[in-house]
């Protein structure tokens, strides 16, 4: 049980290509990536399986813009949040699966790069659906949320200062 009986379980959905349908409440392609990402960075490293199965996802699932796209139900494949997600996953991952990715990571940051909307001195991104209202009114009852999405951009930025040996300039594309 634990960490190791989460970690198999998360596997198997993994594994089962589940991650696409796991959220009732969290209704993105990929917010899985996120989270999985997240648990193994802060230690949870009995999800090493899992989180090589889903970079690799991440690696062939990107569309040629540099997005990547959620199903359709709720979010109305929403490729801003969705990409967000991909792009937090891949710079939590190991420097070396990072060096892997890093046209994914190059695309997916131009990408959303392009999606900032502005006006006098404030800058967003639009916010894609972070929370549903579960599988009855899912399609009905949602939140979205500029903020949230205009944060987690600003931690990718921050990541990608600190982490990315070389800056991404927009000759990287």
């Amino acid at each position: 049980r634990g960490i190791y009986g989460a970690s198999k379980f998360i596997h198997q959905k993994v594994k089962r290509n589940r991650f696409s349908k796991a959220g009732v409440y969290y209704p993105n392609r990929y917010h899985v990536h996120h989270a999985v990402m997240k648990a193994y960075k802060q230690g949870a490293h009995t999800l090493k399986p899992s989180v090589d199965l889903l970079l690799k996802h991440l690696k062939e699932s990107q569309l040629a813009d540099g997005s990547y796209q959620s199903r359709r139900i709720v979010n109305k494949r929403d490729t801003d949040q969705s990409t967000l997600y991909a792009l937090h996953a891949m710079l939590l991952a190991d420097l070396e699966m990072q060096s892997q990715l890093k046209p994914n990571i190059i695309k997916a940051f131009h990408y959303l790069l392009q999606r900032i909307s502005s006006s006098n001195d404030e800058a967003c991104l639009d916010g894609g659906v972070y929370f549903s209202g579960g599988t009855v009114i899912r399609n009905t009852l949602y939140w979205c949320s500029d903020a949230y999405s205009t944060a987690l951009f600003l931690h990718c930025l921050v990541m990608i200062r600190n982490q990315l040996s070389e800056p991404i300039s927009p000759s990287d594309r």
